[in-house]
């Protein structure tokens, strides 16, 4: 019978159980460099997906350029809001072409204003990869864009004309369509990138059929927009003109008379926001014997330039207008904003800030998506006329008597 208990086996288990605890660690070790190598291979593929998204949408946006506005405001739409998704990722080689691609956009006359608005917030959101890098090859002038989106203002907060080029009749979009898939054969640029399929799937889109057949729809759109591109091109930037911001400020302010109240409470926590950030724009809210104007010249509210709207040469008007409107939940934002600012005004060195509580808490986009009328909801809900709501009393206590009585 074998001892079990010999020197030589003891020795040999040991030996064994040695061998077998270094196979573990190597086999440890070989699936922690597995992992790490598969990690960098997901991430080398992970950026060249990324890069080919970039080149597409370089390509799409090169290629619009031979298509009609109605085509292309639907092909761009897409394209550049998923730019603005994937803007964070972009490499330094395809950023400064990029750049310029959405420049000649927004130069282009026949480039329709939401287009324009599109492409200004793709570039104010390339702009912010700019703030983070230290190399020379991510900065931008910002400067010709801010003059782009100051001549788009009139045009975006206006109402949106029923004649519009994007209104085409049935004969004049199939004529369109020939030419854009014509274009789009001959473009050596991008063959085939915008073919008829990619119009047949713009044109079966939702948004694009309510924006058509809805004007409140495509104003509350392009509005959204405006906000977009204030908000990242003025309102996040920094060391700005004051001069030039307060050009926004009082362009942004000459439309909330003329547009629907819930788009009117949003410019005007915008304009809040852009005084909270820029305390020195106060000044030119609301006038008064203590109040002295520091420009020349006189207002231009139909200027395409920043610098020719001498936008510090006048008090505003608009805010005092507005707290008699119609609707109760814009006059009282327009009186609580009045009251504020003339607070403001009285303010001296070494008394506590001046700070309401109820305007600060106003965001632009949560304020314009709550009151929108076009999603079917009326809000505040308007009051019953006296004689109706006397009827409806005279009807519930008829009823109630009614009841008492067959108890």
């Amino acid at each position: 019978m074998l001892d079990m208990h010999r020197q030589d086996f003891t020795e040999e288990k040991a030996k064994n159980k040695k061998l077998k605890k270094e196979d573990k660690e190597l086999a440890r070790q070989l699936q922690k460099s597995n992992a790490r190598r598969s990690r960098a291979e997901i991430a080398t593929k992970q950026s060249r997906i990324v890069h080919r998204i970039f080149v597409i949408y370089l390509r799409v946006i090169e290629a619009s350029k031979s298509c009609t506005p109605v085509h292309q405001t639907k092909i761009l739409a897409p394209t550049l809001e998923g730019l603005v998704k994937f803007a964070p990722l972009v490499n330094v080689e395809l950023y400064q072409q990029l750049i310029e691609a959405l420049k000649d956009l927004v130069m282009d006359e026949d480039t329709s204003i939401t287009t324009k608005l599109h492409a200004l917030v793709a570039v104010a959101t390339l702009s912010q990869k700019d703030a983070t890098g230290t190399a020379s090859e991510w900065r931008v002038d910002l400067s010709y864009f801010h003059e782009i989106l100051f001549g788009c203002l009139n045009d975006a907060l206006d109402i949106p004309n029923a004649e519009d080029k994007s209104k085409m009749t049935r004969e004049e979009q199939e004529e369109a369509g020939e030419q854009d898939e014509v274009a789009s054969q001959g473009s050596t640029s991008s063959a085939g990138s915008l073919s008829s399929i990619a119009f047949s799937i713009a044109d079966s889109m939702a948004q694009g059929t309510f924006v058509q057949t809805n004007a409140l729809r495509e104003w509350t759109f392009r509005v959204g927009l405006v906000l977009r591109a204030v908000d990242l091109l003025v309102l996040t930037q920094k060391h700005l003109p004051i001069l030039r911001v307060t050009a926004f400020l009082r362009r942004l302010l000459q439309f909330t008379n003329i547009t629907p109240p819930h788009i009117a409470m949003s410019l005007l926590s915008l304009c809040h926001r852009l005084i909270l950030r820029y305390p020195s724009l106060s000044t030119v809210i609301l006038g008064g014997s203590d109040n002295i104007i520091a420009g020349r010249g006189s207002y231009n509210p139909e200027a395409i330039q920043t610098i020719s709207s001498n936008a510090d040469s006048s008090f505003t008007w608009e805010v005092s207008l507005l707290t008699h409107s119609y609707h109760p939940t814009l006059r009282q934002i327009a009186e609580t904003f009045c009251r504020h600012y003339y607070k403001l005004s009285k303010l001296q060195l070494g008394q506590a800030p001046v700070v309401t509580k109820q305007l600060d808490a106003l965001g632009p986009y949560e304020v314009m998506e709550e009151y929108n009328p076009a999603t079917g909801e009326m809000k505040p809900m308007p009051r019953l006329p006296t004689e109706l709501k006397n009827q409806l009393k005279a009807a519930k206590r008829s009823r109630t008597e009614e009841e008492e009585e067959e108890n």
